[in-house]
């Protein structure tokens, strides 16, 4: 009885969700049907701020085809790897038959026009499919992380921390793979050099940085000290400009090290 009472309360709120997310997926269509790019653009704005909000809700079908027409958007607006991370979202969370029949040509141009090879995209599709999805839904974020990491595309940067905070505040426990992705995304990393130094694959509980070798941690650090420096974390910057002397460094990088230290030592007048 308790139960029923509870459902016809909550009744008008799940109702309310659902047209919510219908009214928005029409008018999603509808701008997107009159294939004004300026129009697409500014509207992808805030139908992204919506998606953030249903983005684990239950109402799968409203939300199957609100996904898939986000994705749309950004395929339209030219933003092919913001087109795939809204496909994925829909493939894992709210899977719809109908719609991977005919969204798979379109996942594979955006693939291709994201220079993605077909065997990566091969990947994508497959590994998101329902026979290859975990059951449980938290399980199913955390895979959703991974696979929009190797997107490795700044726009996407964004959609990976909304998900990755939602997992933390549901205290999901996120892997050293995680922590790597966001320290390099706070540093700036190019994509270019995350994609050779990131290991999602592997665990590991060592901080990236002494896990790197070579030209790419040089490359770690010098993006590391560079970024506390701006933004007047001197301590830590000062601490790694130290563990930095130590690498084995070119000659011309042994003498840039002064310079970098006397940057710091300006911050701190």
């Amino acid at each position: 009885m308790k139960k029923l009472i509870l459902f016809v309360i909550l009744l008008p709120n799940i109702l309310q969700a659902q047209y919510s997310t219908k009214t928005e997926f029409d008018y999603l269509k509808l701008i997107n049907q009159q294939g004004n790019k300026k129009l697409i653009n500014d509207n992808i704005k805030n139908a992204v701020i919506k998606a953030n909000t249903i983005i684990l809700n239950t109402t799968e079908s409203a939300n199957a085809f609100y996904f898939n027409e986000l994705a749309k958007s950004c395929a339209l607006a030219e933003k092919p790897a913001e087109a795939i991370y809204f496909q994925l979202v829909q493939r894992v969370f709210y899977p719809n038959d109908s719609l991977s029949n005919s969204a798979k040509s379109i996942f594979i141009e955006n693939g291709l026009k994201h220079n993605l090879t077909r065997e990566k995209i091969n990947y994508f599709w497959k590994n998101t499919k329902v026979i290859n999805l975990p059951k449980n839904k938290l399980k199913i974020s955390a895979k959703l992380l991974k696979l929009a990491i190797l997107l490795y595309d700044k726009s996407v940067d964004l959609h990976i921390k909304n998900l990755g905070l939602q997992l933390k505040k549901q205290n999901y426990p996120l892997g050293q793979w995680y922590k790597d992705w966001a320290f390099l995304t706070e540093i700036k990393v190019k994509e270019k050099n995350k994609k050779q130094m990131l290991t999602l694959n592997k665990a590991s509980d060592t901080s990236i940085l002494l896990r790197l070798d070579g030209k790419l941690q040089r490359k770690a650090y010098t993006r590391a000290i560079r970024y506390y420096t701006k933004t007047n974390a001197l301590t830590e910057a000062k601490t790694l400009l130290k563990e930095y002397k130590h690498l084995k460094l070119p000659f011309f990088k042994r003498f840039a090290v002064p310079y970098k230290k006397i940057r710091i030592l300006l911050k701190a007048i």
